[in-house]
């Protein structure tokens, strides 16, 4: 199977990118930040919506979400248990927990562009 693997650090980039890979069926696996994590031990692979701790991550979810059509979570009114429908895109991440500075919207890893 081919499939592609994205590296990019741009969060608007790398939703394209999974965007795009959806609408063609193209396989994709994402990496999220490594910044300031050094324990290779707790790194892991799960649906993009299973990552905790990833502010990369976290503002690709949310540009999906707003810019793609991607499904948030329970409808208005319903109780969230946290547990989110998985998109099918397989992510690498940390589940160390990265510096809480993070990346604000228009930085370089963040939801800028």
């Amino acid at each position: 199977h081919d499939v592609l693997v994205d590296c990019v650090d741009d969060a608007r980039c790398k939703a394209a990118v999974l965007d795009a890979c959806g609408r063609a069926r193209v396989p994709v696996v994402t990496v999220g930040a490594s910044g300031n994590r050094r324990d290779p031990t707790r790194i892991e692979a799960g649906d993009i919506t299973q990552a905790k701790d990833d502010r990369l991550l976290f503002w690709v979810r949310k540009i999906c979400r707003k810019e793609y059509g991607y499904p948030k979570g329970p409808p208005s009114g319903a109780k969230n248990n946290h547990d989110p429908k998985p998109w099918g895109v397989t992510a690498v991440f940390s589940t160390e927990r990265q510096s809480e500075r993070g990346f604000p919207p228009g930085a370089a890893g963040g939801g800028g562009g």
